[in-house]
């Protein structure tokens, strides 16, 4: 069964809300944990995933899965309206 991804209109929201945001949209895999988090001294971050590359190409696991890491950036635009349905 396929996985289905968000609209046209609602992923270039969100690509242009994310490079609003200094994060490139590309680095991004389509299923990020992808949320915006409160700190305890009350900054607030937009927390994603990019994938780890090597020459350009998303590095594979053992498993054959792209491996992805955790990065946070400060928010700087408020999400769009729609945020997060």
């Amino acid at each position: 069964m396929a996985v289905l991804g968000p609209s046209e209109a609602r992923r270039l929201a969100i690509c242009d809300w994310l490079t609003a945001n200094g994060i490139n949209p590309n680095a991004v895999p389509l299923h990020s944990n992808l949320h915006v988090d409160t700190k305890p001294n009350g900054d607030r971050v937009i927390c994603y995933q990019v994938f780890v590359t090597e020459e350009g190409r998303p590095v594979a696991a053992y498993s054959g899965k792209a491996i992805r890491v955790d990065r946070e950036a400060p928010l700087v635009v408020e999400p769009p309206e729609t945020w997060p349905a």
